[in-house]
């Protein structure tokens, strides 16, 4: 479990993995780039970094490309520097980082889950004329007329069934879960400033 948030961390930071990347260093995508120590920073982590920063690019369009590039290695470089000597300190096998880690590869690993789902709902989930019509209906003192607003209602239907239908598929994960909770244990826990005294318990 260490080395798999050890990789998660590496690929954060630009690298690609607690180890040499498998690969012929012959092969275009894994050409050396650059060197650090025993580290290889190679054509195809260069480009993944150039994939990371793209949205970022039209801010410095100004910079000639080789400079761009080479502000871009240096970072790298950088990074790969200071994640040795991280671990020459041994900060990666400190408890409070990796329960850091955990939690955050955790919740990336939710929103990624989120959101392939909410895309899946979105492909299905259809609003007709009649649906606009009605909520048009409902709406009183509008000064514009059902096709000049059908656009914006269609866009609130639209998103109110989404959220409605994750809500329903959250709710069906917990329907189908097995889940036990120990309120004893719960009121033992302190949470200063709660509600219901010091210890937050359970009334």
């Amino acid at each position: 479990m260490r080395c798999n948030f050890l990789v998660f961390l590496v690929i954060i930071m630009g690298a690609a993995g607690c180890s040499q990347k498998p690969g012929s260093p012959d092969t275009p995508s894994q050409q050396a780039v650059a060197k650090v120590n025993n580290y290889t920073i190679t054509v195809d982590d260069f480009n993944h970094e150039v994939g990371f920063l793209r949205p970022v690019f039209t801010s410095i369009s100004s910079i000639p490309p080789i400079e761009l590039k080479l502000s871009i290695l240096d970072e790298m470089i950088n990074r790969e520097l200071l994640l040795e000597e991280a671990q020459r300190a041994n900060i990666d096998k400190d408890p409070e980082f990796m329960r850091q880690i955990e939690n955050f590869w955790r919740l990336s690993l939710i929103k990624e889950l989120l959101k392939n789902k909410i895309a899946q709902i979105e492909a299905v989930t259809t609003v007709s004329d009649q649906e606009i019509a009605d909520e048009y209906a409902r709406e009183k003192g509008l000064t514009k007329t059902l096709p000049e607003m059908s656009p914006e209602i269609k866009g609130i239907i639209f998103r109110e069934k989404v959220q409605r239908t994750l809500q329903a598929w959250e709710d069906s994960l917990k329907t189908k879960a097995v889940i036990k909770r120990s309120y004893g244990v719960l009121n033992t826990i302190p949470i200063s400033g709660a509600r219901g005294g010091d210890n937050g318990q359970r009334q």
